[in-house]
């Protein structure tokens, strides 16, 4: 499998959160990361995205955005259903659907 990591901010920042979450397309992810850039004025301190099958991927970000914020720009990303239903905390995440 690949991995593709973004550092946008090598200095950990005082409240941040990381979440983790999957994406059935890879192309999803790409959406979701153009929506989230635009929605937060690029608020990324971390982005990681690990391939996981040949069509999907999960993501790994870190950002000083509550969970709330980072639904509700998945919300606004078509074909996001996976997306929403496996964001978790990186320490709560199991990659189940909810």
């Amino acid at each position: 499998m690949s991995e593709i990591c973004f550092i946008c901010n090598s200095i950990p920042c005082k409240g941040t959160s990381t979440y983790k979450f999957r994406c059935e397309l890879i192309t999803d992810s790409c959406k979701f990361i153009k929506e989230f850039i635009k929605e937060t004025y690029g608020d990324i301190v971390d982005l990681n995205i690990k391939k996981v099958h040949i069509l999907g991927c999960e993501i790994e970000l870190s950002t000083h955005c509550k969970i709330e914020a980072v639904r509700k720009v998945l919300y606004s990303v078509p074909s996001s259903h996976v997306m929403i239903e496996t964001l978790e905390l990186l320490e709560n995440y199991t990659g189940i659907r909810s």
